[in-house]
Parts: C-alpha cells; sequence; structure tokens
C-alpha cells in the first residue's frame, strides 16, 4: 500500500497506480479543520479530496482513509466532523483510525508542551488527553467513530495459548521460572502476548 495526498491524485496518476498492481492505497486525511492541520503543517481541500478519492475509484482501487484521534486544537465535535465527512464520501469501509503518536525526534514532540499534549512517554507514544480533548472524549471518541462508520475499532487481541517458534506468546505465570524467563529474554516476546495468570502469586 501506498501513502498519499488525494488531493494530489489525478486521472494519469490513478490509472498508473492500477497498471502497477496496486488494489489499495491510503489517502492521509487527518482531519478536516484548517486550524488544527496548520497546527501539523497539513492543509485539506474538500473539492481536490474528492476528485482525487474519484479517480482512484475509477480505476478500482480502494481507498483507506486515516483519521488521527488527538491531533491540536481538535475537539471531539470536530472529530466527529471529519468522520461524518468521511461516511458522507462514501469512504466509511476504508477507514483508518489512528491515536497521534508523539514520536520521539519529531517536530510534535518538540512543541508538545506548547500545545498542552499529554502523552505516553513509551511506545507507542498515544497522546492520551488534550487542553480541548479531554481522556474522557479521547475514549468516547472511539465510539462516536465505531457508531458512525460502522467498523469495530481496537478489537480486543484474542488469547493465545502456544508460541511461535522463536517468539514468546505465551506464559503460565504459575509455572516455576516463567517470570524469570521472560525477563531474560525480552527481544523474543512477540507483539501479542498472552499470560495466564494464577489466582494468587
Amino acid at each position: 500500500r501506498v501513502l498519499f495526498r488525494s488531493e494530489s491524485m489525478t486521472r494519469d496518476r490513478a490509472r498508473l497506480l492500477r497498471e502497477a498492481g496496486f488494489r489499495s492505497v491510503e489517502a492521509g486525511l487527518q482531519s478536516i479543520h484548517p486550524g488544527v492541520l496548520r497546527k501539523v503543517r497539513r492543509s485539506f481541500d474538500r473539492e481536490k479530496f474528492l476528485r482525487g478519492a474519484g479517480f482512484l475509484r475509477d480505476e478500482g482501487i480502494e481507498i483507506r482513509t486515516g483519521v488521527i484521534l488527538g491531533l491540536p486544537g481538535d475537539t471531539r465535535d470536530g472529530f466527529r466532523q471529519t468522520l461524518d465527512f468521511v461516511a458522507e464520501s462514501g469512504l466509511g469501509p476504508g477507514a483508518e483510525i489512528y491515536p497521534l503518536a508523539i514520536l520521539p525526534g519529531t517536530e510534535l514532540r518538540s512543541r508538545a508542551a506548547e500545545f498542552g499534549l499529554d502523552h505516553m512517554p513509551r511506545p507507542p507514544y498515544w497522546t492520551l488527553r488534550t487542553p480541548a480533548f479531554p481522556e474522557e472524549d479521547m475514549i468516547a471518541a472511539v465510539a462516536d467513530a465505531e457508531d458512525i462508520l460502522g467498523i469495530e475499532y481496537f478489537r480486543p487481541i484474542p488469547p493465545r495459548f502456544s508460541s511461535l517458534p522463536g517468539w514468546t506468546g505465551f506464559a503460565d505465570l504459575g509455572r516455576p521460572g516463567a517470570a524469570g524467563a521472560l525477563a531474560e529474554g525480552p527481544e523474543k516476546i512477540a507483539s501479542d502476548l498472552t499470560l495466564l495468570v494464577p489466582g494468587r502469586l
């Protein structure tokens, strides 16, 4: 998949993407609000965005529309308005919601205090709250996205009771030495880890 700005898409570019074998592209919308986008050095042109999306649809290319949750200056109502635009444009089934990540080394990280962005200090560095977007609104906004777009986000990861070769994806903490083995080999822990925790440790 390729990430691009829908506003820059032309009929010829869409055709070239199809001929190159692309079946899906991601349009980095983020938000429809100019004031919010200016803070992250982005812009949005509604007519050009929709025109570019139309060129891709004409070529049979699926559009995945990225929307960011927790942008500086955004609010729950503003976020809902962006979701409404995505749904009304027929892009709801391909929408992807990303919590704003305050990554080390980025301009946004250096300006986090200026914008009042409270975020996780370690990966995935997601924004937890902002002056205009309190934590309870951030949580409610995920439910808003599910209601407006008709898609379930952040589904629970099903437990795994075995490990793939070379990785630790399951550990029974009731077995002697299991916790120590995790501490000794953290580089072998899989991205999803199921822990079986006894009633008493």
